[in-house]
């Protein structure tokens, strides 16, 4: 058995502005990096925002969802998580891709 630093992060994500969230998960994911964190979590939704999401329509919604893994967030989480050699948990809204 082995100790693992963990942090999980609060931040106020702008609704629907996917670049920004991810410039700001980002951030937080560095500065994990730097006190040595292995695990990193970030809150529900935090990528495309949450509370927004109830008054979109279907097509709204839709062009916020992502396939997982193949989306272009989850491919930026996966390239942090190896360049950092951290486990990164952070929320979307996800779309098959069938």
């Amino acid at each position: 058995m082995h100790n693992i630093k963990a942090a999980s992060v609060q931040f106020q994500h702008k609704a629907g502005d996917k670049q920004s969230n991810l410039k700001t998960i980002t951030h937080f994911v560095e500065q994990a990096a730097n006190k040595g964190v292995n695990l990193i979590v970030f809150p529900e939704m935090c990528i495309t925002g949450y509370w927004h999401v109830r008054n979109l329509s279907k097509e709204e919604i839709i062009d916020l969802a992502e396939p997982i893994p193949a989306g272009p967030s989850t491919q930026l989480l996966k390239r942090l998580s190896v360049k950092y050699g951290m486990t990164i948990g952070a929320g979307l809204i996800e779309i098959s891709e069938g």
